[in-house]
């Protein structure tokens, strides 16, 4: 189809050295990581066009859908958490840590995100700092996960946001796929299918019917 996908390896924020609660510097690094992520591609792929992105996450990489594509953060909860350690790992962080998300973690590139069985993480952004998000938003999730499961609609009228909830999708259906209550090429498909068409309309421009009728 034309695009590059380009996939920022977490260090020590893997599927296979993942922890929970997560340290702090978690927090900062995820964004970061897109935007060093961005910044090495045309070295490697000269030809490539970085200026429109469209950013997805699964799970915690919806998060990071959020701090990439402009969400700005509660620093009053963002100290409190620093200052008691509540919902991270270990005893909190340093003033270094804590001082990273006074400044603007987004990355202008991202033009567009798609994050996906994600939960609405109000100890970082508050109750609406989503809202300063810069882009359009595909929101997925499934009724048999219950990640994700916050209701954010009602929450999102001020920005364009999009949501779609897979009937017997689990949080698998979006990231490997293992679920036994929703078929798991169907689930792909359909995924993959929104996925593209939205990709193709928030970066293309593609106003063709078939692109249409998929985001209708």
């Amino acid at each position: 189809h034309g695009w590059v996908t380009v996939a920022p390896s977490h260090t020590q924020n893997t599927i296979i050295d993942h922890v929970d609660p997560l340290p702090f510097a978690h927090f900062f690094h995820r964004p970061m990581d897109v935007t060093t992520a961005l910044d090495a591609l045309p070295d490697i792929l000269p030809e490539v066009d970085t200026s429109a992105v469209v950013l997805s996450g699964h799970s915690f990489g919806s998060y990071t859908t959020w701090a990439s594509g402009g969400a700005t953060y509660d620093l009053d909860s963002v100290a409190q958490m620093c200052a008691t350690g509540d919902g991270i790992e270990g005893d909190g962080c340093t003033a270094e840590e804590e001082a990273m998300f006074s400044g603007d973690l987004s990355d202008p590139r991202v033009v567009a995100t798609i994050p996906m069985a994600g939960t609405m993480r109000r100890s970082w952004f508050g109750s609406d700092g989503e809202l300063s998000v810069g882009g359009p938003v595909l929101f997925f999730s499934g009724t048999e996960d219950s990640v994700g499961q916050d209701n954010p609609f009602d929450q999102m009228g001020a920005i364009d946001f999009t949501w779609v909830e897979l009937q017997g999708g689990c949080h698998q259906t979006f990231a490997l796929g293992a679920c036994d209550t929703l078929d798991i090429e169907l689930g792909f498909q359909v995924v993959q299918g929104l996925t593209l068409a939205f990709a193709r309309a928030t970066v293309l421009g593609d106003t063709t019917p078939r692109t249409a009728e998929l985001l209708s």
